[in-house]
């Protein structure tokens, strides 16, 4: 770790910390492009277990700088096979709608929000276990031109796809909505969010009004899904994380965020390999 920034253009932060249940020496790698990895060494217990290392990256975008692949092939390279593990993960779906227009149902998970301004987070679960549910605006965060709404699941990585619990999130397609000349007001979004979670019924609601929300939930009214298949490559990407180098990560083109040397053009460091210039890598016997 105190090589790295040597080798690349990155910086590592660490520090420690004597908690129990957390890792006794932390490590940020800050990369240039702004991102950045989190390694935690030996878990407080009554003894310390320096056996044990965790590694938090989002593999999107940390996953082809060169940096990161060393430490993968580190630490994959000298841990058991069989004592790999992803604990969980995170999975985000992106819904290019408002978030106002995007409604996430409550079920018997905890439900709560999160306020800050005009903006509000949705919750269910509890914060970091498997199952949590977050929805929010992901336009503001991010600060994009376009609407953008995040949907993220945190997951086991033993789960298969039906024994997810997937929660039931709608969203209004306002584009199709006003091209046909319909238009919906805050009182609008407030009785389709009682009729999608059961709190009234359409028999209910005065004649005019029944009427419009009998169109909105029929023509407009959508349902987030999950493609079973798309999980499938997503869960096989997970699995070849752990065998790297062995299977190849799935995006090949390697940013190598090497330390510039005066005798080395970028058309000689690209053909150096990863794992070569270091004696204590070592391939899989």
């Amino acid at each position: 770790m105190e090589e790295l920034p040597l080798r690349y253009r990155c910086e590592v932060i660490n520090w420690q910390t004597f908690k129990m249940g957390a890792f006794r020496l932390q490590f940020k790698i800050l990369l240039p492009d702004g991102n950045s990895f989190w390694i935690g060494v030996g878990l407080n217990q009554a003894k310390t277990n320096f056996k044990r290392i965790r590694l938090d990256f989002n593999p999107n975008k940390i996953a082809n700088h060169a940096p990161f692949r060393e430490i993968l092939i580190f630490l994959n390279t000298k841990s058991k096979r069989m004592h790999t593990c992803i604990p969980r993960y995170d999975l985000a779906i992106d819904i290019p709608i408002e978030r106002e227009n995007v409604f996430l149902m409550k079920d018997n998970r905890a439900y709560s929000e999160r306020r800050h301004g005009k903006e509000w987070t949705s919750y269910l679960g509890k914060s970091s276990n498997v199952g949590r549910v977050k929805l929010y605006n992901k336009q503001v965060e991010s600060k994009l031109s376009y609407p953008l709404t995040r949907l993220e699941l945190t997951l086991d990585y033993q789960q298969s796809f039906l024994e997810l619990n997937f929660p039931k999130v709608y969203y209004i397609n306002t584009s199709q909505m006003h091209i046909d000349e319909l238009s919906m007001t805050d009182t609008d979004r407030f009785i389709l969010q009682a009729l999608l979670t059961g709190h009234g019924g359409l028999p209910e609601l005065g004649r005019k009004t029944r009427k419009k929300m009998e169109q909105i939930l029929t023509y407009y009214t959508k349902t987030v899904r999950l493609d079973q298949k798309v999980f499938d490559e997503l869960h096989r990407q997970l699995t070849d994380l752990m065998d790297f180098p062995l299977k190849p990560l799935p995006d090949d083109t390697i940013i190598f965020d090497k330390t510039p040397m005066p005798s080395a053009g970028q058309a000689d460091l690209k053909e150096i390999p990863i794992g070569s210039e270091f004696p204590f890598l070592r391939p899989y016997e």
